[in-house]
Formats: C-alpha cells, sequence, structure tokens
C-alpha cells in the first residue's frame, strides 16, 4: 500500500467517521455551552471576570484529594468527568462500527492491518483535537465580553477556590490545556484499541473506570490526576502530579496499547467483526 492510498484512507475515515458522529458532536457542543454558561454564572458570586482560562479552570479544577474519615464523603466531580467521558463515547465506537455497518471494505481495500490500525488511530487523535477545537471556540465565544479568549486569568485572586499567583503564560498554557489534551489522546487510543478486542461499550467503561479511579486515588500511575488542576503540582504542590510525569504516563500508555494491540490484531481472526469472509 502506498502513501496515497493511505491517504485515501485516512481522508475516509475523517470524513465518514465524523459525518457518523455528527448527532454526538451537535449534543457535545451543546454541553459545553452549558458548561460555559454556567462558569459565567459564577461571577455573580465572585464579582470576578469571567474569561477563557477562568471558565478553564471551572471545568477542569477536579477535586482535590480524597481522604477517608468517617464524616468525608466521597464527591465526583461532575463537570470534568462528564467532559471526558463525552470525548470517550465520541471516540471509542466508529472503529468497530465501520467494519460491521460497511461490511469491512475500508478494511478489505486498505491491504494490511498495520495501515488500518494507523488510521483509526489518527481519527482518534483528530476527535481529540477537534474536541477541543471546539471548546476553545465555545470559550472564545463566551469570554469576548470580558477582554478577549487570550486575556491572562486574574492574578493573585480567588478562582473557584484556586488560589492564583503570579503564572507565566507558558505555564498557564501548559496545565490548563496541554496537560489534558494529553490525557485525552491517551485514553482515546486506549479504548480504541481495546474496543477492537472487548464490546465498544465495555472499553468505555473501562477507561470512564480509569477516570473514577483517578479522583479517588491521587497516584502518578492514574492518569486522571493529570487533568485536574487541583491536584497539579503547581496548585497543590504534590510534585508527582507534574507535566513530565504526564507526558511519561500518557506516551507510554500510547505506546504500550499501539504495540500490544497492533501484535494482537494483526493475529486476530475479524470474521466475527464484519460477518463476512475473507
Amino acid at each position: 500500500m502506498n502513501i496515497k492510498q493511505f491517504r485515501a484512507l485516512l481522508c475516509y475515515d475523517l470524513r465518514y467517521g465524523f459525518q457518523s458522529n455528527r448527532g454526538k458532536w451537535l449534543f457535545a457542543l451543546l454541553v459545553q455551552v452549558y458548561f460555559c454558561t454556567l462558569a459565567g454564572r459564577l461571577s455573580l458570586i465572585s464579582n470576578t471576570p469571567i474569561g477563557f482560562w477562568e471558565r478553564l479552570t471551572f471545568l477542569f479544577q477536579g477535586l482535590p484529594e480524597y481522604h477517608l474519615s468517617q464524616t468525608g464523603t466521597f464527591e465526583l466531580p461532575v463537570h470534568w468527568l462528564i467532559f471526558h467521558a463525552f470525548l470517550l463515547f465520541l471516540a471509542g465506537f466508529y472503529p468497530v462500527q465501520e467494519l460491521t455497518q460497511s461490511g469491512g471494505q475500508a478494511f478489505i481495500r486498505s491491504g494490511r492491518r498495520g495501515y488500518w490500525l494507523l488510521s483509526k488511530a489518527l481519527w482518534a487523535c483528530a476527535t481529540v483535537a477537534g474536541f477541543y477545537l471546539m471548546l476553545a471556540g465555545v470559550l472564545a465565544v463566551c469570554s469576548l465580553p470580558v477582554g478577549g479568549p487570550w486575556a491572562p486569568p486574574a492574578t493573585m485572586a480567588v478562582l473557584f477556590g484556586i488560589y492564583m499567583t503570579e503564572l507565566s503564560f507558558a505555564e498557564i498554557v501548559l496545565y490548563w490545556w496541554v496537560m489534558p489534551i494529553l490525557v485525552s489522546a491517551a485514553l482515546c487510543l486506549t479504548e480504541v484499541l481495546l474496543s477492537l478486542f472487548i464490546e465498544p461499550l465495555l472499553a468505555f467503561f473501562v477507561m470512564l473506570s480509569c477516570l473514577v479511579a483517578s479522583v479517588f486515588w491521587t497516584s502518578p500511575a492514574l492518569i486522571g490526576n493529570y487533568s485536574m488542576l487541583l491536584r497539579s503540582r503547581l496548585l497543590s504542590g504534590n510534585p508527582a502530579i507534574s507535566p513530565r510525569n504526564c507526558a511519561a504516563v500518557c506516551l507510554s500508555l500510547i505506546v504500550a496499547a499501539s504495540v500490544l494491540g497492533t501484535a494482537l490484531f494483526r493475529s486476530k481472526d475479524i470474521l466475527f467483526l464484519r460477518g463476512g469472509q475473507e
């Protein structure tokens, strides 16, 4: 298979994958608008201008580390969990759906299993990128009344329970944007590969369980911690939840899932997926 054929396969996945999910994308847009609107209402309580980064703080702040006690209650960061769960819902079902509903035509024409799998992995990355670009657009539009999308967050002020000290713009982008994207990419790629060997819905709940476990335990091995601002080294002082560890854990998960998934997929009989004959 040459580069031209692979490009055609990738274009097919991008076009058909996004087209088949257009209803989900519309609902995702409405959910993001709701979260940004809900964050804006908090400005009435805090008397603080709510812009791009403040709304992102509201979405990604998460919860502090949970400590078991007789009086303590376990809570979930609802907005953070719904945001990541919906992205997993967008990414996890298309590869198997493409095999079953189209009779595996793209798989047959790809010529090699590795190319088909690589195209699906790139589609998953494109889904993550599109989801965050849509969020950036929603945040930018909602932030226009308070100085535009790239106005820096208020410093030395209490925002949603987070004490913001003087931060460089690079630090803000790294913790508020880059780390959550890395976490999302690792989760979605792992889910896509896992969905080829177990039911996609089960793969979805496996990854969702990892996110819930991250809320319960502040461990550098649970990558959900890296996308919660209140768990980060910058705001919690926990040295284990750092950008370096985030990159190491996310990339290790991506590499491990890719190598193991590719090896198993090449040796797996996919007749049961597409209901046809090779």
